[in-house]
């Protein structure tokens, strides 16, 4: 059967139906009489209403066809994995492969597996005709406002809707919402749009809450991963107690290398840190090229001056922070965990600092890394000829590091007087963790050995013997990475994420996302920083100095 008879003999099955098409008969006469009774005519005769409502009864009907046709399909699409058990005769289930299961292409389900696919773009092409048909109706703008909302929101509650809770099944009257939506989209401008308006927005508000009041799901990943003879257990990386409590299990989202990886909390301390995990020796295959901070691409097409200038934004902003934390900008400075280099070479370019760099992997190569001196391995075997720095900056390092306290004693050591460290990590206690929780980007399994809450991070670093200069619940990394990582870590449940086929997407979500980031020094999103500095020693009889922190 080809996509073109299939999706035929779907229309015949599921929407040229008795139900259905007295459905969109009842609907088109309700809004035509509605129509008419918020505004009626002078002479308000059956004749005059049936006049003047002609010309925007097949407007209407279309619209209300395509809506209900447009939900019917979403609705379909959603339910193929209990269909396949309870309908299996039907049309959609029988010229469609496993939901979400790509077929290589010798495989005979491969096509069914492409039909699924194709209606699914069916019913995102659907949005179309809808979206011109709206914007021809009273408050045009603000209706396809709502309609966008509406269907975000029944796409969100059928593609990323939480697993059942015990205590509180999902609520099943969501998906009836769109029936509301349908009378508020096409009704009378007054009354009818804020109808539409509210219905788009409560299953939104309804899935967001479902997000953020669940428990991890459970991950189970069928393929090899690496062998249990790779794995070391660990106890709490601050305080160093045995006794925890299971966290999460995650996955390698990023790039879908098989594994469940185990994140626990310590019941002394409260840390987050990955047990059993990989031996150091064992964790190389994860730093590939393929590994996001080493990715030797600069190429993307059309999209190329957006990721210079994204990549250009990111290093400018941990440059502002720099020139806050060390106004004069003089001295010597290392970049822990410098990846491409890209960073240090701005520092070294924009300020009198004389640059350094360091990463476990050896990144001398780079482009960046051209002219500054270039340390590989890991920072606590590092003796740096006994010299001191007035500046040392982590980028996303400590939550990889393998003993983060001790490193934080070696920077100790290692800072200047008037030395400043610089450390940015993802924030557990974040909005983005309870949105994603096992699919949060900063679980980054099995790399990220550690996670930091406000809590953790600041009694580590005080556990150190450093001494806080300054507190941000941000940082230089855009936080929206995260909320598009996560929706996409979701969706794909690890199976890898396609840098090349992403980056698209991830743009235009960006400026979808704009009102949310305008803000996003207020939401703690996901990211935080700390400034620290050695203990300032103090004369006899002077008070204490106070730590400037901003409050989370």
């Amino acid at each position: 059967m080809s996509f073109t008879e299939a999706l035929a003999a779907y229309g015949r099955e599921r929407l040229l139906t008795r139900p259905i098409l007295l459905l969109a008969a009842a609907m088109t006469l309700a809004m035509i009489a509605l129509t008419a009774w918020v505004a009626p005519p002078s002479d308000a005769t059956l004749q005059h209403v049936a006049t003047t409502s002609g010309s925007a009864a097949w407007q209407i009907l279309l619209l209300v066809v395509l809506l209900i046709s447009q939900c019917r399909l979403l609705d379909d699409l959603a339910d193929l994995p209990v269909d396949r058990v309870r309908h299996p005769g039907r049309v959609l289930v029988r010229s469609s492969g496993p939901n979400g299961v790509a077929m290589p292409p010798g495989n005979p389900m491969a096509k069914g597996f492409a039909m699924a696919k194709g209606f699914a773009v069916v019913a995102a092409l659907l949005a179309l005709p809808i979206g011109a048909l709206l914007l021809a109706r009273p408050d045009g703008g603000l209706r396809a406002v709502a309609y966008g909302t509406g269907l975000l929101a029944l796409v969100l509650y059928y593609v990323m809707r939480p697993a059942p809770r015990s205590d509180r099944p999902n609520e099943p009257w969501v998906p009836l919402l769109k029936y509301p939506v349908i009378i508020g989209l096409i009704g009378p401008a007054h009354g009818g749009l804020a109808l539409g308006l509210l219905a788009a927005v409560v299953p939104l508000a309804v899935w967001l809450h479902d997000r953020l009041d669940r428990q991890p799901a459970p991950i189970v990943d069928d393929r090899p991963g690496p062998d249990a003879s790779q794995f070391e257990s660990v106890a709490c990386l601050h305080c160093g107690d045995a006794a925890h409590t299971p966290l999460t299990d995650a996955q390698d989202d990023l790039t879908g290398k098989p594994g469940v990886f185990r994140f626990v909390t310590c019941n002394r301390c409260g840390l987050a840190y990955q047990t059993p995990r990989l031996r150091s020796a064992h964790i190389g295959p994860w730093y590939d090229d393929e590994y996001i901070a080493h990715r030797k691409k600069t190429d993307w097409g059309l999209l190329t001056p957006l990721y210079r200038r994204a990549m250009d934004q990111h290093d400018r902003a941990k440059l502002a922070l720099v020139r806050e934390a060390l106004p004069d900008g003089t001295g010597l400075a290392l970049d822990v965990g410098c990846g491409s280099g890209s960073f240090a070479a701005k520092l070294a370019q924009e300020t009198a600092l004389q640059v350094e760099a360091l990463d476990f992997k050896d990144m001398s190569a780079q482009p960046f890394l051209q002219g500054l001196r270039f340390h590989q391995g890991q920072f606590c075997a590092q003796d740096f000829d006994g010299r001191r720095f007035d500046l040392i900056t982590m980028w996303h390092y400590l939550e990889h590091d393998y003993d983060p306290a001790r490193t934080l004693a070696m920077a100790r050591e290692r800072l200047s007087d008037r030395g400043r460290l610089v450390i940015e990590v993802p924030r557990l206690d974040s909005l983005t963790w309870r949105l994603y929780q096992e699919r949060w980007p900063g679980l980054q399994a099995p790399q990220h050995t550690v996670l930091f809450s406000r809590a953790s991070l600041l009694a580590m670093a005080e556990a150190a013997g450093l001494e806080v200069v300054s507190y941000r619940p941000w940082g230089a990394f855009p936080p929206y990475f995260y909320l598009f990582a996560g929706a996409a870590f979701t969706l794909l449940r690890g199976r890898g994420l396609n840098l090349d086929k992403a980056i698209a997407p991830y743009f235009i979500g960006q400026v979808l996302a704009l009102p949310i980031l305008l803000c996003q020094r207020r939401l703690n999103l996901a990211m935080q920083t700390l400034v620290l500095r050695r203990p300032v020693q103090q004369k006899p009889g002077a008070s204490s100095p106070i730590a400037t922190t901003t409050a989370a």
